[in-house]
């Protein structure tokens, strides 16, 4: 039985993390969330990142991780 006030997501891909769906555990339903196309990431997109790596540790962190292999690879 699926609990609609706090339900389990389950995420999958079927093309290795290029296009991902989302969907309620033990529903049959889903909904794209990402599909990766060949662009780069615009500015807008990677502004709201940033900001809200001001509040989520694990953002935070992954954009540090960034950052250091950038500079390791490109400074």
């Amino acid at each position: 039985m699926v609990n609609q006030n706090n339900p389990r997501y389950i995420y999958e891909s079927t093309d290795g993390g290029r296009t991902v769906y989302q969907r309620i555990s033990g529903c049959n339903s889903r909904t794209k969330i990402l599909e990766k196309n060949k662009d780069s990431i615009d500015y807008k997109t990677f502004s709201e990142i940033t900001d809200i790596a001001n509040t989520d540790p694990a953002m935070k962190d992954i954009l540090d991780q960034l950052f250091t292999y950038w500079k390791l690879k490109y400074s």
